[in-house]
């Protein structure tokens, strides 16, 4: 009954009929039946119980999905949050380490947008972060998980990707966000609105999932600190 209503009627018809042709078989049919009288009640009994406890495990079902829904959709944008993000990259780490497969990720930071927020106001900045959030899921591929990682800050995992694919993609993510068309762009800076993106692979020499995060966030840092809306790749010393 718990794997849902549906499973929990289809049981019950086959007890009900396992037991009804026992007691048409095996009774008494003489006379009336008194075994297979006795048992309608308990086959009506079955499918009550069936219905009854099949409908509030759905509604459980429902609920814990919702829930679940709930730790794992950020509110705003509607994709997955930070905590999903963590979850799902150490999945993937510990999946390419015993597999040897590849494994990009991708951080991005957009520019300029605290200055966005001040001059419109976080309204409109929550609009700005929903539009550029259904840009992004748009150039990412469907084996991609898109994550908002907090404030102006999304993150990309990118599953068997190695780093000359991770670039590409992280190009065409940086060029969708600078020919977005927006309103007030021209109050910022080059009047539009610029993406600066981080980029790290899987190696073999990392111990574990927070290296390829450090290492994409190193990479951001990099590319804020250069000159913005570019693209720049995690190389270790």
């Amino acid at each position: 009954i718990e794997h849902g209503m549906k499973t929990g009627l289809f049981i019950s018809g086959i007890a009900t009929m396992v037991i009804a042709l026992m007691d048409l078989f095996l009774g008494d049919n003489t006379t009336v039946n008194i075994q297979f009288e006795n048992d309608i009640a308990l086959f009506a009994m079955f499918f009550l119980v069936a219905w009854t406890i099949g409908h509030y495990a759905r509604l459980e079902q429902s609920h814990i999905k919702e829930l679940v829904n709930f730790a794992n959709i950020d509110g705003l944008t509607g994709i997955f949050n930070h905590r999903y993000f963590y979850e799902s990259i150490e999945g993937l780490f510990i999946q390419s380490k015993n597999n040897h497969t590849q494994l990009s990720l991708l951080i991005l930071d957009l520019d300029y947008f605290k200055k966005y927020n001040d001059i419109y106001g976080h309204s409109q900045g929550d609009l700005l972060l929903k539009g550029i959030t259904n840009l992004l899921e748009r150039n990412v591929r469907k084996s991609d998980i898109l994550c908002r990682y907090g404030g102006d800050e999304f993150c990309v995992i990118l599953p068997e990707t190695d780093k000359d694919e991770a670039i590409i993609i992280a190009d065409r993510l940086r060029e969708a966000v600078h020919q977005y068309d927006y309103m007030g762009k021209e109050n910022l800076n080059n009047k539009t609105m610029s993406v600066s993106i981080g980029v790290s692979t899987y190696s073999t020499q990392m111990e574990s999932y927070t290296d390829l995060v450090e290492n994409a966030d190193m990479a951001l840092y990099r590319a804020k600190f250069l000159r913005r809306n570019r693209v720049e790749v995690y190389s270790s010393i």
